[in-house]
Protein backbone atom coordinates (compact mmCIF):
# COMPACT_ATOMS: atom_id res chain seq x y z
CA UNK A 1 0.00 0.00 0.00
CA UNK A 2 1.03 3.60 -0.57
CA UNK A 3 1.44 5.91 2.41
CA UNK A 4 -1.85 7.55 1.48
CA UNK A 5 -3.82 4.28 1.36
CA UNK A 6 -2.35 3.19 4.70
CA UNK A 7 -3.40 6.49 6.20
CA UNK A 8 -6.92 6.09 4.81
CA UNK A 9 -7.25 2.54 6.15
CA UNK A 10 -6.19 3.74 9.60
CA UNK A 11 -8.31 6.88 9.72
CA UNK A 12 -11.43 6.06 7.70
CA UNK A 13 -14.02 3.56 8.89
CA UNK A 14 -16.53 2.07 6.41
CA UNK A 15 -19.53 0.34 7.93
CA UNK A 16 -23.26 -0.28 7.72
CA UNK A 17 -25.63 0.82 10.46
CA UNK A 18 -26.24 -2.43 12.35
CA UNK A 19 -22.62 -3.50 12.36
CA UNK A 20 -21.56 -0.02 13.46
CA UNK A 21 -24.04 -0.06 16.36
CA UNK A 22 -22.67 -3.46 17.37
CA UNK A 23 -19.11 -2.08 17.34
CA UNK A 24 -20.19 0.81 19.59
CA UNK A 25 -21.68 -1.71 22.03
CA UNK A 26 -18.45 -3.74 21.98
CA UNK A 27 -16.43 -0.62 22.84
CA UNK A 28 -18.52 -0.08 25.98
CA UNK A 29 -18.65 -3.74 26.99
CA UNK A 30 -22.18 -4.45 25.76
CA UNK A 31 -21.17 -6.63 22.82
CA UNK A 32 -22.34 -9.89 24.41
CA UNK A 33 -25.75 -8.43 25.33
CA UNK A 34 -26.08 -7.04 21.81
CA UNK A 35 -25.40 -10.50 20.35
CA UNK A 36 -27.89 -12.05 22.78
CA UNK A 37 -30.53 -9.66 21.47
CA UNK A 38 -29.84 -10.74 17.89
CA UNK A 39 -29.91 -14.46 18.69
CA UNK A 40 -33.09 -14.08 20.72
CA UNK A 41 -34.90 -12.44 17.82
CA UNK A 42 -33.26 -14.57 15.05
CA UNK A 43 -31.89 -11.39 13.50
CA UNK A 44 -31.61 -7.68 14.14
CA UNK A 45 -34.56 -6.34 16.17
CA UNK A 46 -37.02 -3.68 15.08
CA UNK A 47 -35.92 -0.04 15.13
CA UNK A 48 -37.70 0.72 18.43
CA UNK A 49 -35.85 -1.98 20.36
CA UNK A 50 -32.50 -1.32 18.68
CA UNK A 51 -32.62 2.43 19.33
CA UNK A 52 -33.71 1.93 22.94
CA UNK A 53 -30.82 -0.52 23.52
CA UNK A 54 -28.11 1.59 21.85
CA UNK A 55 -29.10 5.05 23.09
CA UNK A 56 -27.52 4.71 26.57
CA UNK A 57 -24.42 3.12 24.99
CA UNK A 58 -23.90 6.15 22.73
CA UNK A 59 -24.55 8.41 25.72
CA UNK A 60 -21.63 6.71 27.50
CA UNK A 61 -19.36 7.19 24.50
CA UNK A 62 -20.27 10.86 24.26
CA UNK A 63 -19.69 11.37 27.98
CA UNK A 64 -16.46 9.37 28.36
CA UNK A 65 -14.71 9.97 25.02
CA UNK A 66 -16.40 13.25 24.07
CA UNK A 67 -17.14 11.74 20.68
CA UNK A 68 -15.15 9.54 18.29
CA UNK A 69 -15.39 11.04 14.79
CA UNK A 70 -14.44 14.30 13.09
CA UNK A 71 -16.75 13.58 10.15
CA UNK A 72 -19.62 11.18 9.50
CA UNK A 73 -21.04 10.59 6.00
CA UNK A 74 -24.44 8.89 6.21
CA UNK A 75 -25.66 7.48 2.88
CA UNK A 76 -29.06 6.08 1.78
CA UNK A 77 -30.86 7.90 4.58
CA UNK A 78 -34.23 7.27 2.90
CA UNK A 79 -33.95 3.74 4.33
CA UNK A 80 -33.38 4.94 7.92
CA UNK A 81 -35.74 5.74 10.73
CA UNK A 82 -34.99 9.45 11.41
CA UNK A 83 -34.51 8.65 15.11
CA UNK A 84 -31.13 7.15 14.23
CA UNK A 85 -29.84 10.60 13.27
CA UNK A 86 -29.48 12.08 16.81
CA UNK A 87 -28.28 8.65 17.96
CA UNK A 88 -25.42 8.59 15.45
CA UNK A 89 -24.63 12.24 16.11
CA UNK A 90 -23.66 11.38 19.68
CA UNK A 91 -20.47 9.78 18.33
CA UNK A 92 -19.29 13.08 16.78
CA UNK A 93 -16.59 15.16 18.39
CA UNK A 94 -17.72 18.61 19.62
CA UNK A 95 -16.57 20.35 16.42
CA UNK A 96 -17.40 17.39 14.17
CA UNK A 97 -19.64 17.43 11.14
CA UNK A 98 -22.23 15.00 9.77
CA UNK A 99 -23.41 15.01 6.14
CA UNK A 100 -26.55 13.04 5.27
CA UNK A 101 -27.52 11.83 1.78
CA UNK A 102 -30.87 10.45 0.66
CA UNK A 103 -32.61 9.60 -2.63
CA UNK A 104 -36.39 9.81 -2.52
CA UNK A 105 -36.63 7.78 -5.75
CA UNK A 106 -35.03 4.76 -4.04
CA UNK A 107 -37.32 4.58 -1.03
CA UNK A 108 -37.75 0.80 -1.37
CA UNK A 109 -38.54 0.33 2.35
CA UNK A 110 -41.41 2.83 2.10
CA UNK A 111 -40.03 5.09 4.84
CA UNK A 112 -40.52 8.28 2.85
CA UNK A 113 -43.48 9.40 4.95
CA UNK A 114 -41.32 8.99 8.06
CA UNK A 115 -38.42 11.00 6.69
CA UNK A 116 -40.57 13.86 5.41
CA UNK A 117 -43.16 14.27 8.17
CA UNK A 118 -41.44 13.31 11.43
CA UNK A 119 -39.50 16.19 12.97
CA UNK A 120 -35.79 15.47 13.40
CA UNK A 121 -34.68 17.08 16.64
CA UNK A 122 -31.98 19.69 16.06
CA UNK A 123 -32.27 19.72 12.26
CA UNK A 124 -34.08 22.47 10.40
CA UNK A 125 -34.39 23.78 6.87
CA UNK A 126 -34.65 22.17 3.46
CA UNK A 127 -32.48 19.47 1.93
CA UNK A 128 -29.75 20.64 -0.43
CA UNK A 129 -30.62 19.24 -3.84
CA UNK A 130 -27.95 17.60 -6.02
CA UNK A 131 -29.17 18.20 -9.56
CA UNK A 132 -26.60 16.32 -11.62
CA UNK A 133 -26.22 12.58 -12.16
CA UNK A 134 -22.99 11.32 -13.70
CA UNK A 135 -23.56 7.58 -13.92
CA UNK A 136 -27.09 7.09 -15.24
CA UNK A 137 -27.25 5.70 -18.81
CA UNK A 138 -29.51 8.02 -20.79
CA UNK A 139 -30.70 5.08 -22.94
CA UNK A 140 -32.69 3.86 -19.94
CA UNK A 141 -34.68 7.05 -19.48
CA UNK A 142 -37.47 6.35 -22.04
CA UNK A 143 -38.02 2.87 -20.59
CA UNK A 144 -38.14 4.15 -17.01
CA UNK A 145 -40.52 6.96 -17.93
CA UNK A 146 -42.82 4.49 -19.68
CA UNK A 147 -42.70 2.14 -16.69
CA UNK A 148 -43.55 5.03 -14.38
CA UNK A 149 -46.50 6.14 -16.53
CA UNK A 150 -47.95 2.64 -16.62
CA UNK A 151 -47.31 1.27 -13.15
CA UNK A 152 -46.85 4.18 -10.71
CA UNK A 153 -49.31 4.11 -7.83
CA UNK A 154 -52.04 6.72 -7.87
CA UNK A 155 -50.96 9.74 -5.86
CA UNK A 156 -47.36 8.52 -5.55
CA UNK A 157 -45.19 11.57 -4.86
CA UNK A 158 -41.82 10.86 -6.40
CA UNK A 159 -39.54 12.37 -8.99
CA UNK A 160 -39.69 11.19 -12.56
CA UNK A 161 -36.40 10.30 -14.27
CA UNK A 162 -35.22 13.27 -16.31
CA UNK A 163 -32.68 13.51 -19.09
CA UNK A 164 -29.33 14.76 -17.81
CA UNK A 165 -26.72 15.98 -20.27
CA UNK A 166 -23.97 15.10 -17.81
CA UNK A 167 -24.96 11.44 -17.59
CA UNK A 168 -22.68 9.04 -19.44
CA UNK A 169 -24.04 7.59 -22.67
CA UNK A 170 -22.81 4.03 -22.53
CA UNK A 171 -24.77 1.73 -24.83
CA UNK A 172 -27.36 -0.34 -22.99
CA UNK A 173 -28.92 -3.54 -24.38
CA UNK A 174 -32.30 -4.49 -22.93
CA UNK A 175 -34.11 -7.84 -23.23
CA UNK A 176 -37.59 -8.51 -21.87
CA UNK A 177 -39.08 -11.97 -21.28
CA UNK A 178 -42.54 -12.65 -19.87
CA UNK A 179 -43.18 -16.00 -18.17
CA UNK A 180 -45.10 -17.53 -15.29
CA UNK A 181 -43.69 -17.37 -11.76
CA UNK A 182 -42.07 -20.81 -11.72
CA UNK A 183 -40.48 -20.43 -15.14
CA UNK A 184 -39.17 -17.01 -14.17
CA UNK A 185 -36.85 -18.51 -11.53
CA UNK A 186 -35.64 -21.19 -13.94
CA UNK A 187 -35.11 -18.82 -16.86
CA UNK A 188 -33.34 -16.29 -14.65
CA UNK A 189 -30.96 -18.97 -13.38
CA UNK A 190 -30.19 -20.09 -16.94
CA UNK A 191 -29.49 -16.52 -18.05
CA UNK A 192 -27.10 -15.66 -15.24
CA UNK A 193 -25.30 -19.00 -15.57
CA UNK A 194 -24.69 -18.41 -19.29
CA UNK A 195 -23.43 -14.82 -18.90
CA UNK A 196 -19.66 -15.63 -18.70
CA UNK A 197 -19.89 -17.75 -21.87
CA UNK A 198 -21.39 -14.73 -23.63
CA UNK A 199 -18.28 -12.67 -22.96
CA UNK A 200 -19.09 -11.07 -19.62
CA UNK A 201 -16.69 -11.25 -16.68
CA UNK A 202 -18.23 -13.14 -13.75
CA UNK A 203 -17.45 -10.22 -11.44
CA UNK A 204 -19.73 -7.98 -13.55
CA UNK A 205 -22.73 -10.34 -13.56
CA UNK A 206 -25.62 -9.88 -11.13
CA UNK A 207 -28.89 -11.74 -10.56
CA UNK A 208 -31.59 -9.83 -8.65
CA UNK A 209 -35.04 -10.89 -7.54
CA UNK A 210 -37.71 -9.17 -5.52
CA UNK A 211 -38.41 -11.98 -3.08
CA UNK A 212 -36.03 -14.18 -1.12
CA UNK A 213 -38.00 -17.36 -1.91
CA UNK A 214 -37.56 -16.77 -5.64
CA UNK A 215 -33.81 -16.60 -5.11
CA UNK A 216 -33.90 -19.95 -3.36
CA UNK A 217 -35.82 -21.44 -6.31
CA UNK A 218 -33.22 -20.12 -8.75
CA UNK A 219 -30.46 -21.70 -6.66
CA UNK A 220 -32.26 -25.02 -6.91
CA UNK A 221 -32.29 -24.70 -10.69
CA UNK A 222 -28.54 -23.95 -10.68
CA UNK A 223 -27.38 -26.88 -8.54
CA UNK A 224 -30.35 -29.24 -8.46
CA UNK A 225 -31.04 -28.59 -4.79
CA UNK A 226 -31.20 -25.72 -2.30
CA UNK A 227 -27.59 -25.10 -1.31
CA UNK A 228 -25.63 -22.16 0.05
CA UNK A 229 -22.51 -23.29 -1.82
CA UNK A 230 -22.61 -22.75 -5.57
CA UNK A 231 -19.18 -22.74 -7.28
CA UNK A 232 -18.52 -19.44 -8.99
CA UNK A 233 -21.44 -17.70 -7.27
CA UNK A 234 -21.87 -15.64 -4.12
CA UNK A 235 -25.37 -14.99 -2.76
CA UNK A 236 -27.42 -14.22 0.35
CA UNK A 237 -30.20 -16.81 0.02
CA UNK A 238 -30.91 -19.26 2.83
CA UNK A 239 -34.05 -20.46 4.64
CA UNK A 240 -32.52 -19.68 8.04
CA UNK A 241 -32.46 -15.94 8.80
CA UNK A 242 -29.39 -16.16 11.00
CA UNK A 243 -27.52 -17.95 8.22
CA UNK A 244 -28.69 -15.22 5.82
CA UNK A 245 -26.92 -12.69 8.04
CA UNK A 246 -23.69 -14.70 7.84
CA UNK A 247 -23.93 -14.92 4.04
CA UNK A 248 -24.41 -11.15 3.79
CA UNK A 249 -21.15 -10.57 5.63
CA UNK A 250 -19.30 -12.45 2.87
CA UNK A 251 -21.22 -10.66 0.11
CA UNK A 252 -19.09 -7.98 -1.52
CA UNK A 253 -19.59 -6.16 -4.86
CA UNK A 254 -15.91 -6.27 -5.81
CA UNK A 255 -15.62 -10.07 -5.53
CA UNK A 256 -14.79 -12.14 -8.60
CA UNK A 257 -17.94 -14.28 -8.48
CA UNK A 258 -21.40 -13.88 -9.97
CA UNK A 259 -23.63 -12.14 -7.41
CA UNK A 260 -27.17 -13.19 -6.51
CA UNK A 261 -29.39 -11.34 -4.03
CA UNK A 262 -32.61 -9.39 -3.62
CA UNK A 263 -33.14 -5.94 -5.10
CA UNK A 264 -33.19 -4.52 -1.56
CA UNK A 265 -29.73 -5.88 -0.77
CA UNK A 266 -28.13 -4.65 -3.99
CA UNK A 267 -29.43 -1.09 -4.26
CA UNK A 268 -26.78 1.46 -5.15
CA UNK A 269 -24.34 -1.03 -6.69
CA UNK A 270 -23.64 -1.34 -10.40
CA UNK A 271 -23.33 -4.24 -12.83
CA UNK A 272 -22.29 -4.83 -16.42
CA UNK A 273 -24.72 -7.73 -16.94
CA UNK A 274 -27.95 -7.79 -14.95
CA UNK A 275 -30.72 -10.37 -14.73
CA UNK A 276 -33.74 -8.86 -12.99
CA UNK A 277 -36.61 -11.20 -12.00
CA UNK A 278 -39.85 -9.41 -11.11
CA UNK A 279 -42.88 -11.67 -10.47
Amino acid sequence: YSDFSIKVKRQVELNYLHQWLKSMCVIEGYGFKFQEMIVRGAGYPADDELIAFCNPVLDLIKKKANGLYDLILLDEFQNFDPRYLPLIEKSLKPDGEMVVFRDSTQDIYLKKHTVLTNPMVGYKGQWNRLKDCYRFPSDLLPMLSGFYDRFALQGLDTERPMKDQRAFNEEVKLEWVRSDHEQMSKFGAEQIKSAPSRGYAAADCVFLTRYHDDGLKSLEHLVGQASHEVPGFVHIFHKDKLHQAHLKKAFWPLGGEIKMCTIHSYQGWEAGFLVLCIP
